[in-house]
């Protein structure tokens, strides 16, 4: 499953998300289902230019001190047309992944994407981690796909990008109340009404962190669009399984490369939002040699055997969500919550 995205647009407090958005299987008017949203109203400019201010570029608790976005790639990277994140150094960069934070894990998948040796951790709940045996990891995205597309968005070359994770907040940081959580959806990710919105610069700074930096909460900020935190979820509920978070967010990151949002694809309304989901999903499911297939193949994979009793990421982190709302509700509780 994808992480979901929604728009991004400037309120007068706080971080103001509205708009439509489009899932792996079809599009979504604001106030249906919602996967992706576009910063209008100026803030994302007309192609690289700042995501959404966090209000009037006050920082308001967001940690972004000010909210400006790279603008370059699409969020999860640090988008220079397959230039790697800027990371911590918690992975090495090419594709071999660290443990994270497992305590018995076997220290991450070898070379480019190799499965862990087994092991169990203490999981973010509290229960014990069953590792799950991780799908191949490529060492690189693929070649450029145009597949029809008129002007410059569709899946660009991105056969020198190389992941590089990004680690997120651990579960329950108790800086948000479940109010404070289902109102910033309603406030300001599927209205114009963010500046109302009451919770507290905490909470805003555990909700919604920009691509840039090098921890993320639960959403995470590119140049125009937002995105759930699917990764981070899955790497606080199940420690042990760390390395299938990197593979989520390296699919994530490498989309926002290929098809970038904040130049090839820069989202501004509703219907450029849709031609940079269709980009990503060009990019996903074209061909074997093609943007960020074999990513997206990887994150698939072993998100699907994420299922079950012995793995409490699937539901906590609503690995099975249809709409932004349910996965936003879910990775937003469960790592910013009490």
């Amino acid at each position: 499953m994808r992480s979901l995205h929604v728009l991004t647009v400037v309120a007068t407090a706080a971080v103001l998300y509205a708009g439509c958005a489009t899932g792996d299987t079809g599009t979504y008017e604001l106030g249906d289902d919602a996967s992706t949203v576009d910063s209008s109203d100026g803030s994302s400019g007309s192609g690289g230019g700042d995501s959404t201010a966090h209000g009037d570029g006050s920082g308001d608790g967001s940690g972004n001190g000010g909210g400006n976005d790279s603008g370059n790639a699409d969020g999860d990277d640090s988008g220079n047309m397959g230039g790697t994140d800027s990371s911590d150094g918690d992975d090495s960069g090419n594709g071999g992944m660290d443990s994270g934070n497992g305590g018995d894990d076997s220290g991450g998948d070898t070379g480019n994407g190799g499965t862990d040796s087994g092991g169990t951790d203490a999981g973010g709940d509290g229960n014990t981690c069953v590792t799950i045996a991780e799908p191949a990891l490529p060492s690189h995205g693929g070649t450029a796909c145009a597949v029809g597309d008129a002007g410059s968005c569709y899946p660009h070359d991105v056969s020198g990008y190389m992941p590089s994770y990004v680690p997120s907040f651990g579960a329950k940081q108790g800086v948000c109340t479940s109010s404070d959580i289902s109102t910033y959806y309603t406030d300001c990710l599927a209205s114009n009404n963010c500046g109302f919105w009451g919770g507290g610069p905490a909470c805003l700074s555990c909700l919604v962190t920009d691509m840039s930096l090098t921890t993320y909460g639960a959403l995470i900020q590119f140049s125009g669009v937002i995105t759930v935190n699917t990764a981070g979820c899955i790497a606080a509920a199940e420690p042990c399984n760390v390395a299938c978070a990197q593979r989520v967010q390296a699919d994530l990151l490498c989309d926002n490369t290929t098809c970038n949002s904040g130049s090839f694809c820069p989202v501004v309304d509703q219907t450029s939002l849709l031609a940079y989901e269709t980009c990503e999903q060009e990019s996903d499911t074209s061909s074997a040699s093609c943007g960020c297939y074999g990513f997206h193949q990887a994150s698939s994979i072993c998100q699907n055997r994420l299922s079950g009793s012995t793995h409490p990421a699937a539901a906590e982190c609503d690995l099975a969500a249809s709409t932004f709302q349910e996965l936003y509700t879910a990775v937003a509780t469960f790592m910013c919550g009490q």
